[in-house]
């Protein structure tokens, strides 16, 4: 008798749990019906050799839906600004394949480079995927780096100089005249290395230097009709300074409508300073500045008239005064911006 209790007690608890565990397996076999979306790129990397500098370089990335139901593309995300994503097909069926287009611009590198996309969907299994796309920027002459930077912490004293090596890529040797600097932030010197093939440019700040981060460009005319000129920006960025944001104003397109650009300045110094009296030599624009913190951030906006025609000498000025006797004026050029 207390064997066959204790049958028939196991096979209660063995069919109370096969009706407890009905429910979940038929939940999961629902599921495993339903399927889901896999994403699957072929090539994920794109090699497109070696380009001349400033050629825009576009592809398509091919991507296929190789799950079992609707593939959902969100997003793709560029890791970098020079780097766009035109246009891709945003859902694929089970099967399915689509386009992904890119497009780098190639204007600021020199040498090799890889440049990553981040492509985001709705396959469980790889909710984000990478594509890169990489090569060589060839340019006719290379300049390491293209732009120097100085950052002081004593107006009165000189940081050094800085050097640019500027090489050339051509078979025909380049000629490089003496340096133009615009302005009196700085001087330069050139110093050739190998006549025709490689030369260095040595630039030195000039002191005392302004309140606020100023900026020059360094100009060499030289040989080659494919390089006629090579333009290195200097930069004197002072600590506890002004920083004016951006450094320059460019002209604007002609247009029928009214433009207008606007600088933030930021006082980084533990004082206050008052600015006022913004004045320009441009005819037609209008200047408005607005005090968004006392003493401490101020906004300025530069209005252009409709139609406004750039002056011929291609260049003006805002100005700014200030309260104190060490910065009594701000000057802010107007020029294009590849000058």
């Amino acid at each position: 008798m207390i064997f066959h209790w204790k049958f028939r007690l196991v096979l209660a608890v063995a069919g109370m749990t096969a009706g407890f565990l009905s429910p979940a397996v038929a939940v999961s076999q629902e599921t495993s019906d339903k399927g889901s979306p896999k994403i699957v790129f072929p090539e994920p990397t794109f090699d497109f050799g070696e380009v001349d500098a400033g050629k825009a370089v576009t592809h398509e990335f091919t991507v296929y839906n190789k799950g079992d139901s609707l593939l959902k593309v969100s997003d793709v995300s560029p890791a970098c600004g020079c780097t766009v994503a035109k246009d891709w097909n945003r859902e694929l069926s089970p099967g399915e394949s689509g386009k992904i287009a890119v497009k780098l611009d190639t204007g600021s590198f020199s040498g090799p480079i890889q440049k990553r996309i981040t492509v985001k969907s709705n396959d469980p299994q790889r909710p984000s995927v990478a594509l890169k796309i990489k090569g060589s920027i060839w340019r006719p002459v290379n300049l390491s780096p293209s732009s120097v930077y100085f950052r002081v912490e004593d107006r009165q004293q000189s940081p050094g100089s800085r050097t640019v090596r500027i090489e050339n890529n051509m078979d025909e040797p380049l000629q490089l005249s003496a340096p133009k600097v615009e302005g009196e932030l700085c001087r330069a010197k050139l110093e050739t290395i190998k006549a025709g093939q490689l030369y260095k440019l040595h630039i030195e700040p000039l002191t005392p230097f302004d309140c606020y981060a100023k900026e020059n460009r360094v100009r060499i005319k030289t040989s080659s009709d494919r390089v006629p000129e090579i333009r290195v920006k200097a930069v004197v960025i002072v600590k506890n300074a002004l920083v004016l944001l951006p450094r320059q104003i460019d002209w604007p397109a002609k247009s029928a409508a009214k433009h207008t650009s606007v600088v933030t300045i930021i006082n980084k110094g533990d004082g206050k300073r008052k600015l006022s009296n913004p004045t320009t030599n441009i005819p037609g624009v209008n200047l408005r500045m607005k005090q968004v913190e006392p003493g401490k951030l101020y906004r300025l906006f530069v209005e252009f008239p409709a139609d406004f025609e750039v002056p011929e000498s291609g260049r003006g000025e805002v100005s700014v005064e200030t309260d104190t006797s060490d910065c009594p004026l701000i000057e802010i050029p107007v020029l294009h911006e590849a000058d």
